[in-house]
């Protein structure tokens, strides 16, 4: 004769799930006994709960959350089980992106970890051609100290969050005053960082124009940068070169990575144009 009804274990053993999961699930709502018996307790499940079962353990491979499951335990008909599927799927499109972006963003850290110890890091100065780029960017006065900065840069990170801006590249920090007549005490500093294609007439979005930098990685303190861009106004002078605007450091390492300055890895930025000629 057929059998009609499995008992727990037997089920459990049937569809590869532990009697603990099936007892949850009873627990939720989920799926329940066809039968108990009133004497014993038993459970006992029929021939179309080991199909529910499945039903289960396959949405749940797919992520789906025991609540997005029950849905499809109740559902009527395939319209129903189309739009289920299709919200899932953009779910998950939409996680996609957040891993790809996590994992970009992980293969940078890296990156630059490794440049690190493998001393790859072009301590050169150099003179180039930066395109014209597109900034998240927030502009304000204040004390330039490093407190100060990680509340910058947080705050930036918030805004990039909150409106969706996909950051790309490293955080930067724009410095408005002059060298000659910078005030630490009330400095006026842009911080900012790259985003793929914002809207052009967003708020916190501008366009860092596109011109001649003499640029020079500099490890170490932020207290010796100012060494640095000596040696680079030094540099040049003899190549015929004059400051043509603010200056642009690019944080590669930073109190993010480790807490020893000596690591910092910092990219210095001086615009730059040809003396005695017109900008």
């Amino acid at each position: 004769m057929k059998k009609d009804l499995y008992q727990i274990g037997e089920i459990a053993e049937i569809c590869n799930i532990s009697v603990q999961a099936l007892r949850h699930y009873d627990r939720i709502g989920l799926l329940s006994p066809a039968f108990t018996d009133d004497d014993s307790g038993y459970r006992f499940y029929s021939h179309k709960q080991i199909l529910t079962i499945k039903i289960i353990q396959e949405f749940k491979k797919l992520n789906f959350s025991l609540k997005e499951i029950q849905n499809f335990v109740d559902r009527k008909n395939l319209h129903k089980t189309l739009g289920l599927i299709l919200k899932k799927e953009e779910e998950t499109a939409d996680n996609l992106r957040r891993i790809s972006d996590n994992l970009e963003h992980i293969k940078n850290l890296k990156n630059s970890l490794k440049n690190f110890f493998s001393s790859e890091f072009d301590e050169n100065i150099n003179h180039v051609f930066i395109e014209e780029r597109k900034v998240l960017f927030k502009r304000y006065k204040s004390k330039f100290i490093p407190d100060t900065f990680i509340t910058r840069f947080t705050e930036l990170y918030s805004i990039a969050e909150k409106f969706g801006f996909k950051p790309r590249g490293y955080y930067m920090a724009i410095f408005h005053d002059h060298y000659t007549v910078f005030n630490p005490e009330n400095a006026d500093i842009e911080v900012c960082v790259e985003v793929e294609n914002p809207a052009n007439d967003m708020q916190y979005i501008r366009t860092l124009d596109e011109g001649e930098y003499v640029t020079k990685i500099h490890i170490g303190p932020y207290s010796k940068i100012p060494e640095s861009y000596g040696n680079m106004l030094e540099w040049m002078d003899e190549n015929n070169l004059e400051m043509s605007g603010s200056t642009i450091e690019s944080y590669i390492i930073d109190f993010f990575l480790t807490e020893n300055q000596e690591e910092f890895v910092t990219k210095l930025h001086i615009p730059a144009k040809p003396k005695n000629k017109n900008p």
